[in-house]
């Protein structure tokens, strides 16, 4: 079997759309802004994570080192996802009790070891972030070490405060719902598809996004799907 990617078969006639990737750059945010806060308490707790993983066996140390990156993945989807994470992380420190490394890198990858997803989408939802948690939870126990608690219930406190608020990239998505999707204060017939990939960042976009259009009556043009791909359509 030969695998072909979109632009091979362009090549031969095939007619599929253009993907264009655009960088947004957000700038002129306030030096203490969380947006910019959570990134460097997290690295800065990523380095003596790192420092501990040095003395640890190799396969132990790579799961730490795999740990941070999942807590990197939470904060880079939304604070309400980075938040969640570090609630069980909190939690794994503080029991210290003994999990399975397969554990730990299901929690790293962000995958479930469920063969069946439940038909209810509430169920299925619920079913992943019990995965996910039990997942994150494991996980703590390859990263650092009891002392750095304080440090972890820092972020955990900006965390919680940031996820109560749009963020930046959400304030610059409701300006460019509003420009293109409802200019004048009327919703057009465009379409917008934003896929997430964490159920704690789904609800908390869709809630803020809820609050940032409530002007234009958005609750029934905001539908989602938390079972399958986890996106929110944003349509007329």
């Amino acid at each position: 079997m030969v695998r072909r990617l979109k632009s091979d078969l362009r090549h031969f006639g095939e007619r599929f759309p253009e993907r264009a990737i655009v960088p947004i750059p957000i700038a002129d945010l306030p030096d203490d802004a969380a947006d910019l806060l959570l990134p460097r308490q997290l690295a800065a707790y990523g380095e003596r994570l790192r420092a501990r993983a040095a003395s640890l066996p190799p396969h132990e140390a790579g799961l730490a080192k795999l740990a941070f990156v999942g807590l990197q993945q939470r904060l880079l989807s939304s604070p309400a996802a980075f938040a969640a994470t570090l609630e069980v992380h909190l939690k794994g420190l503080d029991r210290k009790q003994a999990v399975s490394a397969t554990t730990a890198e299901a929690f790293t990858m962000g995958a479930s070891t469920e063969s069946e997803e439940p038909e209810v989408e509430q169920e299925a939802s619920l079913a992943m972030e019990r995965d996910e948690d039990a997942a994150a939870e494991a996980a703590a126990k390859y990263a650092a070490p009891v002392s750095d608690r304080d440090a972890v219930v820092a972020m955990l406190e900006i965390a919680r405060a940031a996820a109560r608020k749009p963020d930046a990239r959400v304030i610059w998505l409701a300006g460019w719902i509003r420009t293109h999707m409802a200019p004048h204060g009327t919703w057009n017939q465009r379409r917008l598809v934003i896929f997430t990939e964490w159920e704690a960042t789904r609800r908390w976009l869709e809630r803020r996004l809820a609050e940032a259009l409530d002007d234009l009556s958005p609750d029934d043009r905001i539908a989602n799907s938390p079972a399958s791909r986890r996106s929110t359509d944003v349509r007329t």
